[in-house]
């Protein structure tokens, strides 16, 4: 297929779009590339807006103290659910860090944390 490009961008790039809006600049990408499989692209609605972190929740990472890091913040916490992963086909997890950042592991006991900003809740 051959790497294609727009200015800086190319489509043999993995991108990440933090704030789409109404995701015409994701679009634009996807169509001229000929695919969206390289992109993430996230758009905020500030109206009703969630925070969700997905994290083990076993020693010695449940040390991190997610819900604490979140009220330092000003993050109310909404809900808390298990997570399975038989939920989510095609979910691969990743290391993110070392050598090995590409690498799976098991996820073993975790929870999704679900917050809001304090300010959201008077909307």
């Amino acid at each position: 297929m051959g790497d294609k490009r727009i200015a800086h961008y190319r489509s043999s790039h993995k991108i990440l779009l933090v704030g789409e809006g109404d995701f015409s600049f994701s679009l634009c990408l996807a169509k001229a590339f000929g695919t969206a499989i390289n992109m993430v692209a996230t758009s905020l609605d500030s109206r009703s807006a969630q925070i969700h972190i997905t994290h083990k929740t076993a020693c010695p990472l449940s040390k991190w103290n997610i819900r604490g890091l979140a009220k330092r913040q000003r993050l109310l916490l909404v809900e808390e659910a298990e997570f399975y992963l038989d939920l989510y086909p095609g979910y691969s997890n990743k290391r993110g860090d070392r050598p090995n950042s590409d690498g799976s592991f098991p996820i073993g006991e975790c929870s999704t944390f679900m917050f809001m900003s304090y300010f959201d809740r008077f909307l």
